[in-house]
């Protein structure tokens, strides 16, 4: 009853004080401090606080690099709010159905995923006895037969650490499995997210590309949506601090490190034909 009241005194002052210029006129509202604006779309701070616990972790682990932990909450706030901007740009260029995951292409991920998982382990275990035949011979001495223990070792945990999870789902309920799966959906849907997300850009644009991490970069492409986020959505970061939103993409981009592929690259073409042919294990 309480809230009732007091709810109904604030609405009744709101219409009684503020005229419909006024509401017009507010460019957001007050709960909402500006982070940044695109395509008509406002982005508050609070859409890209970190939370206390990660707060905690980011200054401890700076302190233990001896890094500045301001610097690198502000560069964790420009991470989110880069990501907040780019979906925002995402959703407005192109339709849901090029973005959006599919639950064909889930189960194709996970199937895919866990026949990879299944593949692997049965290498590893012929692997394993191959080395182990090789180091009963006696015939390797010194380094190489300090190397090849130490692979067997490798393979060794690699195949335990799959047979103990294995074993382990198998004495769980139904509600562990479900949790699983819905972990399992989650990661392929990050996955092909990201991969349709870049199709859709080197469709649109083009350009060369760089491997990364066991994927393929359109990063000619980036730099294309970069520029026309700025001058078709408009974009505004009121706060300086946060101006330099797409500086660290700009700076990897531009390293001298990065190997780029031609655009007509059949490794490049092949991997942005279909998801199959690219991050399907």
């Amino acid at each position: 009853m309480f809230f009732k009241q007091n709810f109904c005194c604030f609405l009744l002052s709101f219409l009684v004080f503020t005229s419909p210029q006024q509401v017009l006129s507010r460019e957001i509202t007050p709960s909402c401090t500006l982070a940044a604006r695109v395509f008509g779309k406002e982005i508050c701070l609070n859409d890209v606080a970190i939370e206390q616990e990660q707060i905690d972790s980011i200054k401890k682990e700076s302190g233990d690099q001896g890094l500045d932990s301001g610097e690198a909450l502000r560069e964790k706030t420009l991470e989110r709010l880069k990501e907040k901007i780019w979906n925002v740009a995402l959703s407005h260029k192109f339709s849901s159905d090029i973005l959006e995951p599919t639950a064909e292409e889930l189960d194709l991920y996970n199937k895919a995923m866990k026949n990879s998982l299944e593949e692997n382990y049965r290498k590893n275990r012929q692997t394993a006895e191959k080395v182990e035949k090789m180091l009963a011979q006696g015939r390797y001495n010194g380094q190489e037969k300090i190397k090849l223990a130490n692979l067997l070792q490798t393979l060794e945990t690699s195949i335990s650490f799959y047979e103990e999870r294995e074993n382990y789902k198998q004495d769980m309920p139904q509600e562990f499995h479900d949790m699983v799966l819905e972990a399992e959906r989650g990661l392929a849907q990050t996955m092909i997210a990201q991969w349709k997300a870049d199709k859709a850009l080197w469709d649109a644009y083009g350009g060369r590309v760089i491997f990364q991490q066991g994927a393929l970069e359109p990063v000619d492409a980036y730099k294309k949506f970069m520029a026309y986020i700025r001058q078709e959505g408009k974009l505004e970061i009121p706060d300086p601090q946060f101006g330099d939103v797409f500086g660290i993409m700009e700076r990897y981009i531009a390293s001298n490190n990065n190997v780029y592929l031609a655009p007509d690259d059949p490794a490049v073409t092949d991997y942005f034909s279909s998801l199959s042919h690219s991050i399907v294990p």
